[in-house]
């Protein structure tokens, strides 16, 4: 689907919700974009949304703006942007299938080396690193 054919479907839903005040709302507040698979990409959409939020979880990175009351996000694997370094290793209880019991187990201590920050803004990107 095209960026016209994606605004014009969400101005008739728009419509829809506007003619229909009865009909229940949607359940989630934001629209989810998957698209995103390099840092080019990734650093397109944050120029192009200005003003977001970052939120981090594990291995995903999600860009959102607030439009009114929902939310547009750009989600996106780090792994497709940043390099993966292990940088030591950590000792964590997990339950292992075989004995479902707790044991202590050695997993990677994970550092990303994303290069040039991609969610600062030009201005503040001035002194930083790998510039």
């Amino acid at each position: 689907m095209t960026n016209k054919e994606t605004a014009e479907s969400l101005r008739k839903i728009a419509d829809f919700y506007e003619s229909h005040e009865d009909f229940p709302p949607l359940d989630c507040g934001e629209l989810n974009i998957y698209s995103v698979n390099s840092p080019e990409q990734a650093k397109s959409c944050a120029r192009m949304l200005g003003i977001f939020d970052k939120e981090y979880n594990g291995n995903i990175i999600k860009l959102s703006k607030k439009f009114g009351e929902m939310s547009l996000k750009v989600v996106f694997m780090r792994e497709n942007l940043c390099k993966r370094n292990v940088v030591g290793t950590k000792k964590v209880m997990k339950r292992v299938a075989a004995k479902y019991e707790m044991q202590e187990v050695e997993e990677d201590v994970v550092e990303w080396d994303c290069g040039t920050p991609l969610m600062l803004k030009d201005e503040e990107l001035k002194g930083v690193a790998n510039v």
